[in-house]
């Protein structure tokens, strides 16, 4: 399987994640984005999934965020990690509109503990969404542990 691993806001793709994937024998694809300094990220990505037939999608934080409307916008599935999706809409940022019925599951790994996106608007925005499967951490804050990434893909079945 083809996977994107879409890094969060002032982060990078973590080698250790990426590795982890690889072990159970996908193809693994990341960019390092400037998000704060590149306007264009969300079309950045939709391009790159596309060129490189991707088929899931990884993304933490702002990357989740970004993971979600790609998801949508490609029909492919998404593993979520404390996604930024409550803080605002994308369709008002790539000034187009994008349908939420196309992607076929979002797996949502949400931390308790997160002071950063905070897990009651994420919570609400995923609680009408149909092919939303979500998880509440009790022990995780915004970071995700290797040992909870690693749980997590094999919860996804990759």
């Amino acid at each position: 399987m083809n996977i994107l691993y879409i890094h969060g806001l002032n982060s990078f793709p973590h080698p250790e994640r990426l590795e982890i994937l690889k072990a159970k024998g996908h193809q693994t694809f990341a960019l390092h984005l400037d998000y704060e300094k590149e306007p264009q990220t969300f079309e950045i990505l939709k391009n790159y999934a596309t060129a490189n037939d991707i088929n899931f999608i990884i993304g933490s934080s702002a990357g989740g965020y970004i993971g979600y409307w790609l998801g949508q916008e490609l029909g492919l599935p998404q593993l979520l990690f404390n996604p930024a999706v409550a803080v605002r809409d994308i369709r008002s940022d790539v000034g187009y509109d994008i349908a939420e019925d196309k992607m076929l599951a979002s797996y949502v790994v949400i931390g308790q503990q997160d002071e950063t996106v905070l897990p009651k608007g994420t919570l609400n925005f995923f609680k009408n969404k149909k092919n939303a499967r979500v998880i509440v951490c009790q022990w995780l804050a915004h970071q995700i542990d290797l040992q909870t990434f690693k749980e997590c893909v094999n919860w996804c079945d990759l």
